[in-house]
């Protein structure tokens, strides 16, 4: 059996419980993520949040530096 899909790749940092759901339902599922080149990734957020960010005044470099702590936090916990 094939299938594919497409998603968000959050949901295998945001919570431990999802890889071992995965392997429970279908032990044998072979799982192949394409990540986006951190940089690009980040200013496509930016982007996407432009209207917010230029509200408040929120340059790039400070929207970056505001949010790493977040992702850091995700990140160690799967490190």
């Amino acid at each position: 059996n094939f299938v594919t899909g497409d998603g968000t790749v959050i949901y295998m940092i945001d919570s431990k419980e999802t890889p071992a759901q995965i392997k429970r339902d279908n032990p044998d599922a072979k799982i192949v993520f394409a990540l986006r080149n951190p940089v690009e990734r980040a200013w496509s957020d930016y982007r996407f949040m432009f209207f917010s960010y230029e509200r408040k005044k929120i340059p790039f470099r400070d929207a970056i530096w505001k949010t790493m702590p977040e992702i850091s936090k995700c990140f160690s916990k799967h490190l």
